[in-house]
């Protein structure tokens, strides 16, 4: 048979097991411990938060690179393929690798009693693979909460809290103290945490977690901090250290933020940085469906903003971008079940006011219908429409827009998987699991 084939199949073997999430550790410690416990042949640096703690995985993984490291990097969701999830030195896994890693695990949970979700798989697999190629350091991106997160196995050299905010409250809890509490459930005794600028209630729950564990904590803005600016460039200033900034390849204020945590995440570990790599990796570095260009002819830019505050983020990139002066924006959103179409479009602030919103299902078997995403888009914007996919989507925007005009997606990392796989012909595996 393929590669293909065999590909297909052993995702397809993956997508017949429990996807939704069941937190808790011990089945994963029981997997791991069935597959000779591979988290514990390479370091670590754990990255949970609400919003940015992708992009700041991925900053942390192109810093240490620069020293001909071999480092690796497992995050979720992925946007198109499920080798996305398992990199090292910012390869994908080969569809040969996958196939037989799939294969040890799959063995590997024979002989236990509760079968481990897609996610807890995912990972075992990253961490497998992982120490059969002896990486020097893992970056892992926790997949939803952080306490009981299939990921909260290692122990880590830092670990980093990104902003805590409203996501997920279904799993996580009902308010934001509750959220960061699952999130600071990765600071391990005596061990550093580096944090983003967060709410007072997270601020609240890292100090007495931090406090409570003996761990030294570094915070944005306390510790270290951008310190000047002009125009995109700008200083980044610790207690130990002082760099200049170019404008970063990724557009957004709130990426100089994530590029700022991942520079003290780096020295914080233990690892030197000179000035020459760390504009290398700001001018080269990039995370694909954030505030993403896919076209410039129309302008169309692909985020995966799917919570106010990733809203607000957006917004702020949309309407304070330069070069995107003056646009008028047509937004099209769509979202996976679990999120709340009338609460993104409420976030948005009264001064973005976009030329048509267009409201599709993301394709997949837990988007939300499309019913219920074009009554809560109505929520918060007046002009908007159902569409059947985003190919018609994308056909209605192109034919309305003004000569200003340009095209958002937003709303699910879904959608923008599914937007990159149109723009950048990148093939889409058949279905999205949730993290």
């Amino acid at each position: 048979m393929s590669s293909d084939t065999l590909y297909a199949a052993a995702l397809q073997r993956l997508l017949t097991v429990p996807s939704s999430p069941r937190l808790g550790l011990e089945r994963m410690y029981g997997l791991l411990d069935a597959l000779g416990n591979p988290h514990c042949a390479f370091k670590t640096i754990h990255v949970a938060g609400t919003n940015g703690k992708g992009s700041t995985a991925l900053f942390i993984s192109e810093l240490l690179r620069t020293e001909n490291r071999k480092i690796a990097l497992t995050t979720s969701p992925h946007l198109c393929s499920a080798r996305e999830r398992i990199q090292i030195n910012g390869e994908w896994v080969s569809q040969h690798n996958f196939i037989a890693l799939e294969e040890k695990v799959y063995q590997a949970t024979l002989a236990l009693d509760d079968p481990p979700t897609f996610f807890e798989r995912m990972v075992a697999m990253a961490f497998c693979y992982f120490a059969e190629q002896g990486v020097d350091v893992a970056v892992v991106e926790v997949g939803l909460g952080g306490r009981l997160d299939a990921t909260n196995v290692v122990a880590p050299l830092v670990s980093v809290v990104t902003p805590v905010a409203l996501d997920h409250q279904q799993f996580l809890g009902p308010d934001l103290t509750s959220i960061a509490k699952e999130k600071c459930g990765i600071i391990k005794p005596h061990g550093v945490v580096v944090s983003s600028p967060q709410t007072v209630e997270a601020d609240d729950v890292l100090r007495t977690t931090v406090q409570a564990r003996g761990a030294q904590w570094l915070a944005m803005d306390r510790d270290f901090s951008i310190c000047s600016k002009d125009q995109a460039d700008f200083t980044l200033k610790g207690s130990d250290f002082e760099f200049q900034i170019p404008a970063l390849s990724m557009i957004g204020a709130h990426q100089q933020q994530n590029f700022a945590v991942a520079v003290q995440a780096c020295l914080a570990a233990g690892f030197s940085l000179t000035a020459l790599q760390v504009a290398e990796v700001a001018r080269t570095g990039h995370w694909p469906g954030r505030c993403d260009v896919v076209s410039h002819e129309p302008l169309v830019v692909v985020d995966g903003a799917h919570n106010p505050a990733g809203v607000t983020s957006l917004a702020r990139t949309l309407m304070g971008t330069e070069q995107w002066s003056g646009r008028t924006w047509c937004m099209i959103a769509g979202f996976a079940r679990g999120h709340d179409p009338a609460e993104w479009a409420r976030a948005w602030p009264p001064s973005f006011k976009p030329q048509m919103v267009l409201a599709v299902a993301p394709q997949m078997p837990r988007a939300l219908p499309i019913a219920d995403i074009h009554a809560g888009l109505k929520e918060g914007f007046k002009e908007v429409r159902a569409c059947a996919d985003l190919d018609e989507a994308m056909a209605i925007a192109q034919e309305a827009l003004q000569p200003d005009g340009a095209v958002c997606v937003a709303g699910s990392l879904y959608l923008a998987g599914e937007a990159l796989s149109k723009w950048r012909e990148i093939p889409l595996d058949p279905q999205f699991p949730m993290f």
